[in-house]
């Protein structure tokens, strides 16, 4: 399925190139902005996602929409695209009221934990839990926010069973009725990356301790593409952005 928000179609592009010069992350400002990667993303990625984003605030306003925040990299991306959109198009000098919500289905590190409430204090957001299986939590949010139609998520096509999804996707049949609003869908995990980066969003302090994608806590490791060993035998683990490939995002969850 294809559809076009003010010019920008948002169908499912899924990035293709793994590799990337993470040098970028180290360089002076001027280097950074003439860098190749980083006038792709400005000119092309973040316009998209930034349409997609106004396309739902207008279709949904915020009583109807809500977003998902569940602390990971992808979720805190989309999170702060929403609220820069609103911040732009309901310019009030009063508190963004929009619900933003978490599905806990499984534990969770206590740094993700810690992380959620110190983001949603900062932000000054209200945050609603729903604990245990995904299919019937959003059931039961469904019950107590009838008014949401759409839900603002960090899903990106590389995600598992996401390659399929477009921009704008329903929920499956048997699954409470949403229309899942997927603005980073076509970010690649750089593109996450140059996002935190360039903005200089607070994140999860576990991606700066060889944490590349966070699942849950029984079925996460650092990754061991970004381990190395000191001469005198110290081990220590890069941060998250700056793994090369992109392909090997997930191979520290079982």
């Amino acid at each position: 399925m294809t559809e076009q928000c003010n010019g920008i179609f948002t169908e499912n592009s899924c990035p293709t190139k793994p590799l990337f010069d993470v040098s970028v992350f180290a360089a002076d400002a001027s280097a950074r902005a003439n860098h190749p990667a980083v006038s792709r993303f400005h000119e092309t990625t973040l316009p998209q996602a930034q349409s997609i984003v106004r396309t739902g605030l207008e279709r949904y306003g915020t009583n109807k929409a809500a977003i998902a925040f569940n602390g990971g990299k992808d979720c805190t991306v989309a999170l702060h695209l929403v609220l820069a959109e609103i911040e732009k198009s309901y310019r009030s000098e009063s508190p963004i009221q929009i619900p933003v919500v978490y599905f806990r289905s499984r534990p969770q590190f206590i740094e993700l934990e810690e992380f959620i409430q110190d983001k949603i204090r900062l932000l000054g957001l209200s945050l609603t839990i729903y604990e245990g299986d995904i299919k019937d939590a959003l059931f039961r949010f469904k019950s107590d926010f009838p008014d949401v139609q759409g839900i603002f998520m960090g899903t990106r096509c590389k995600d598992p069973s996401s390659r399929h999804l477009s921009a704008f996707s329903p929920t499956d049949p048997g699954w409470a009725e949403f229309v899942r609003i997927l603005p980073i869908l076509n970010f690649s995990y750089h593109d996450v990356w140059l996002y935190l980066k360039e903005f200089n969003i607070y994140y999860c302090k576990l991606y700066d301790d060889g944490y590349t994608s966070v699942g849950w806590e029984g079925n996460t490791v650092r990754n061991e593409k970004l381990r190395r060993v000191a001469d005198d035998g110290t081990v220590k683990y890069l941060p998250a952005y700056l793994l090369e490939d992109s392909d090997d995002e997930r191979v520290n969850r079982e």
